[in-house]
């Protein structure tokens, strides 16, 4: 697990409570559950993970966290965008190559008492 701040915690979790704009909304528009293929521009790397809960990550393979520093910049992102992460203090650039959506209307937990519908 890595270490987000308390605040960007908050704001992550009011994005996915909350949408702010009809763009945020948009189903093509990657949320909890969605299956997500990478590229790691500065390993030459590809690989797919699922976005998910911390209470679900072990039931899900591939599964990365909401709130961990790869799925929150996930999070609200679109196929063919590309992002960079300063990990260990070295920029990593990311391309988003493909976006497999999950089931639609299935509610999904984020927390003990909140819940929002993919």
């Amino acid at each position: 697990m890595t270490y987000q701040s308390p605040l960007l915690l908050l704001e992550l979790f009011e994005k996915l409570e909350h949408p702010r704009s009809p763009i945020e909304r948009a189903p093509q528009r990657i949320k909890l559950g969605d299956t997500v293929s990478l590229v790691d521009a500065h390993r030459q790397l590809s690989f797919q993970v699922t976005l998910t809960t911390s209470e679900n990550q072990h039931e899900v393979q591939g599964g990365v966290t909401c709130d961990s520093l790869l799925g929150a910049a996930l999070l609200g992102r679109r196929q063919h965008e590309v992002f960079t992460l300063s990990i260990w203090g070295q920029p990593h650039c990311f391309a988003i190559t493909h976006v497999q959506h999950s089931m639609q209307g299935k509610p999904t937990k984020l927390c003990h008492a909140c819940y929002v519908s993919n």
